[in-house]
């Protein structure tokens, strides 16, 4: 607009309203490109500000399903592997007849010191059958003793060994 009022003004001057014109149109192409550049600037900022939010959000979701699987491994029941590393002692006591022994105590000595010594680690008293059962004994060689009453009224000691071996179940009679 002021443009046309400069070109009345200067009728007479032709070539200068020309000049302004072009100087106009000039203006007009910068301010056009100013604002086409303003507007790619606009839109390249909201596409970086987008894809720095859509980044975040792919981290976040990440760790979220990290932590989720943290917390259910961690939740899991772990079964135990068993691994064997004991055996059993089985020993029947039987008088000079080879009756069992029912309700006699069996001492049990971890070796052959202590047995000497007697200091004994378990005792078990015989069932009906006249057997007792010591159970998950490192392996060793294990000694075992018994006291009982004979009919003639005497204590009569008997006494065994026998060596446990991992896994199995040593069994062993002890008699006068």
């Amino acid at each position: 607009m002021a443009f046309f009022r400069i070109c009345e003004l200067y009728k007479t001057y032709p070539e200068l309203c020309n000049a302004f014109r072009l100087q106009e149109d000039y203006f007009n192409i910068v301010e056009n490109s100013l604002n086409i550049r303003l507007a790619i600037t606009k839109n390249t900022i909201e596409k970086y500000n987008l894809i720095q939010k859509i980044q975040i959000m792919r981290q976040t979701i990440f760790y979220f399903f990290v932590f989720l699987t943290l917390i259910s491994v961690s939740g899991c029941r772990k079964e135990k592997a068993i691994v064997d590393t004991t055996g059993d002692l089985v020993v029947n006591a039987r008088d000079g007849i080879g009756t069992s022994l029912i309700g006699s105590t069996v001492y049990l000595y971890n070796n052959q010191s202590d047995f000497n010594n007697n200091l004994y680690s378990q005792t078990r008293i015989t069932d009906n059958s006249g057997q007792v059962r010591f159970l998950n004994l490192y392996p060793a060689t294990y000694y075992v003793d018994c006291d009982f009453t004979s009919t003639s009224g005497q204590t009569i000691t008997i006494t065994g060994s026998g060596y446990v071996s991992v896994g199995y179940e040593t069994t062993i009679t002890i008699t006068p």
